[in-house]
């Protein structure tokens, strides 16, 4: 065979599987990327962040059950400002206590969604409440806007109040007073998704932007609604496998006690308590897991509408350590 003809044969290079649709598929997470939610599970077993979840659940109940005493007391004398106003101080009861640990454990679960290692508790605790007015704003904010939206149907009841009974001038009203409320109810219930993943914007980005983190949680909601939905659905599958775990856990420890604890001879006070502290512990579990696999979601969400890489977190500054002093030369 010649020179020339040998030059004329093509030889096969191989497949270049670098191409095309395996460009970038290297490990499972690539293929499926709601499998990154799996890695959060780490935080079930965190002793020091279910220990956080515990106390804060604690005075959350605690605070609650003050506020539904205190309504019950007094709800004869004034029956309609109660109803009304206790649901609101538990709603803001609920923003004060939870922002600070919500960003913190979102922050944990979108540092393990990403591959990375939790961070320190100091580190992590500065993070939560040095943001933790952010996240009070976050959560006060469509709430407030639902309700500024709806002061519209003030002023078309009050005409309305003017000529009672005449269908001219109240089936308008109604039907205005029915497109006003719409939009109003869009931001209060999309509130429910936009605020938990505004806080997890608030723990994972360096831009620390109440309404930027509040923008980017209705982003997710409303353009991408289906893959919210789907991260749910996996997140609550994972969050049940744990949840049935955590409650064969406490009930195997509810029966050892107080098997041994009768044969103490102990007060049933304790019987009580150890029943009750043990009873919290798949709540406490499955709350720790769930805020960190909002975490997780937020950063899903945030790859399937900005296209940004799960990868790119911020890393948060760490105290600086000042330098040893030096020894005088002798």
């Amino acid at each position: 065979m010649t020179q020339t003809e040998e030059q004329q044969i093509e030889l096969h290079s191989g497949h270049d599987l670098e191409t095309g649709l395996l460009e970038r598929v290297r490990e499972w997470t690539d293929l499926f990327p709601w499998w990154r939610l799996i890695r959060t599970l780490r935080l079930a077993a965190a002793p020091t962040m279910l220990a956080m979840t515990a106390v804060t659940l604690v005075i959350w109940i605690l605070g609650l059950r003050q506020a539904t005493n205190f309504a019950d007391a007094e709800i004869e004398q004034f029956p309609a400002i109660f109803l009304e106003d206790v649901p609101i101080l538990g709603l803001l009861w609920t923003f004060f206590i939870w922002a600070p640990p919500a960003i913190l454990l979102t922050r944990q679960g979108g540092l393990l969604a990403a591959g990375r290692n939790m961070t320190g508790i100091g580190l992590g605790f500065r993070l939560g409440w040095q943001r933790s007015w952010r996240g009070w704003f976050a959560g006060l904010l469509p709430l407030a806007a639902a309700f500024a939206m709806a002061l519209a149907m003030l002023p078309l009841g009050w005409l309305a109040s003017l000529a009672p009974d005449q269908p001219l001038l109240e089936i308008p009203a109604g039907l205005l007073s029915a497109l006003i409320a719409i939009p109003s109810g869009l931001i209060a219930l999309g509130g429910l998704v936009a605020i938990p993943l505004s806080w997890a914007a608030l723990g994972n980005e360096q831009d620390s932007d109440p309404l930027n983190a509040l923008s980017r949680g209705y982003e997710a909601l409303f353009r991408r609604p289906l893959h919210l939905a789907f991260y749910l659905v996996i997140a609550a599958l994972f969050a049940s496998v744990i949840l049935c775990i955590s409650a064969g856990v406490a009930n195997a420890a509810t029966f050892l006690s107080g098997f041994w604890l009768d044969l103490s001879g102990c007060s049933p006070n304790v019987h009580a308590i150890t029943a009750a502290a043990l009873a919290m512990i798949p709540l406490v579990v499955v709350t720790t897991l769930s805020w960190g696999l909002a975490g997780g979601i937020y950063l899903l969400l945030r790859y399937d509408t900005g296209g940004q890489e799960i990868e790119d977190l911020w890393e948060q500054e760490t105290a600086a350590i000042s330098p040893l002093p030096q020894l005088p030369k002798p």
